[in-house]
């Protein structure tokens, strides 16, 4: 009786070796692709709230005007919200009025959103006001909410649907923004 030797390997398990390896290797891809995805989200989330931050920080220093019966010192929830559509005009004097600084703080922050290049920037506040029998809307020690959105970028191709599947937000409630198309921070202040 002979022994017959086999040596080598057959063409079926080349076959299965290399089908591991391609699915191994789309599933690396896959993960690349929204590590992408997920990093460029980041970089739009980090970058809104440096600006939203920024500005509350302005809105901070201006407390005294804020808290005043002074003209115009509603203009940060009075300004609408989407600021960055049609931003109010700066205040190029050489002195401004508390209201005119208030108008080019809010155009600067509308400049720095759109500056850091994220898509479809949108920019503004809302007054939640004390209840208070005066006739203002934003009375002193209103709760101010800043925003910043944007439009993520969300591949079809990474989670089978082309709609953001974020959670719904107060800015969402607040500003009538998109869940589906928008992101955004917002900062709840009371200056």
């Amino acid at each position: 009786m002979m022994k017959s030797k086999i040596s080598g390997i057959s063409l079926i398990e080349v076959l299965i070796t290399v089908l591991v390896m391609a699915v191994g290797m789309l599933g690396v891809a896959a993960l690349q692709v929204k590590s992408l995805n997920t990093s460029q989200e980041s970089y739009s989330k980090s970058q809104a709230v440096a600006v939203v931050e920024g500005l509350a920080d302005l809105m901070r220093t201006e407390y005294e005007f804020i808290h005043s019966t002074e003209t115009g010192n509603n203009v940060y929830s009075a300004s609408g919200d989407n600021w960055c559509a049609n931003p109010p005009a700066k205040c190029t004097a050489a002195t401004c009025s508390n209201e005119e600084q208030s108008k080019t703080n809010i155009a600067e922050a509308c400049e720095a959103l759109v500056a850091t290049g994220i898509p479809g920037p949108k920019m503004g506040a809302a007054c939640i006001d004390v209840p208070t029998t005066d006739a203002d809307n934003c009375s002193p020690g209103s709760m101010h909410i800043i925003y910043a959105s944007w439009q993520p970028d969300v591949r079809k191709d990474t989670d089978g649907s082309s709609d953001l599947n974020g959670p719904k937000t107060r800015c969402h409630t607040e500003f009538d923004l998109d869940e589906t198309s928008e992101d955004c921070v917002f900062i709840e202040l009371i200056p």
